[in-house]
């Protein structure tokens, strides 16, 4: 269980980290990669590093599993 418990948390967050930086690439403040100023890439990493958060929230919360 304690095992599982510690893959998902960095499972979340890889999760949030790469959200991070798929919204900076796509803003335009990380530069070097073909998703750089494409705005779509900024929505996918919000929304990336917003599930991220919440497996983060609920794999620690006090009612998992």
């Amino acid at each position: 269980m304690r095992l599982f418990r510690l893959a998902l948390n960095v499972l979340a967050l890889f999760l949030v980290l790469l959200g991070v930086v798929w919204f900076l690439q796509g803003v335009g403040l990380l530069t070097g990669s073909f998703v750089t100023g494409e705005s779509i890439w900024s929505a996918i990493g919000v929304l990336v590093a917003v599930g991220g958060g919440a497996l983060l929230f609920l794999t620690n919360s006090r009612y998992f599993l």
